[in-house]
């Protein structure tokens, strides 16, 4: 049994167990719990159910793990030529984890 849901823009593949990082933007505590309202597709064996846009009647019960987990870092390099001009810029997305606990049907 899986899930596809959209948060701010972006799709994750969810099942239950899964720890997924979600955009940082909400003010959460630990272990405080997350609602995902828009699920996209919903997979159960042979039961398929695909949303026109989103699906109703779909519960994904989650909580948040980790409330501020830092990503992996990314350089970014800016050149200039024939100017001598280089820059060299640093970049740490930061993120919210979150567990998928139970997805139910109804």
């Amino acid at each position: 049994m899986y899930a596809i849901i959209e948060d701010r823009g972006k799709q994750y593949k969810v099942t239950e167990g899964d720890t997924i990082e979600v955009d940082l933007g909400r003010d959460l505590e630990l272990d405080s719990k997350i609602d995902f309202s828009r699920i996209i597709y919903f997979r159960n064996g042979d039961d398929i159910r695909v949303g026109n846009p989103t699906l109703d009647g779909i519960q994904i019960d989650a909580h948040v793990v980790d409330p501020l987990v830092k990503g992996k870092k990314i350089y970014v390099r800016h050149f200039r030529r024939r100017q001598d001009s280089k820059t060299k810029v640093g970049h740490r997305q930061k993120f919210t984890a979150v567990r998928i606990d139970k997805i139910a049907a109804s």
